[in-house]
């Protein structure tokens, strides 16, 4: 059993390793990911995916890979919008939004 003395220095000890623990594992973002094809199903390398937090305006863009896939991270939750479109014309430009 602890002295009354040690008590409290073992609590502290207590919550500095467990509170830290607590706070890494909910980083409080998401991430979104796919793979954008065309209507034949083939994918298109190269196309601009931007993603938009409409409650922040904060704007993430990429583009997609040689396999037509894409991810952005690090989006805080909101009402988020993203938008897609390619260079050459093969994929008509859309939007989705309001998702949560």
């Amino acid at each position: 059993m602890l002295s009354s003395r040690f008590a409290p220095l073992a609590a502290l000890l207590g919550a500095t390793v467990l509170i830290p623990a607590a706070l890494l594992a909910q980083s409080g973002t998401s991430t979104i990911s796919g793979i954008v094809k065309d209507t034949t199903g083939g994918t298109i390398p190269g196309a601009q995916v931007r993603v938009v937090n409409e409650d922040t305006s904060v704007v993430l863009d990429t583009l997609t890979n040689q396999d037509g896939l894409y991810r952005v991270g690090s989006l805080v939750p909101g009402s988020i919008a993203w938008r897609l479109s390619s260079a050459d014309s093969s994929l008509s430009s859309g939007v989705r939004s309001r998702l949560k």
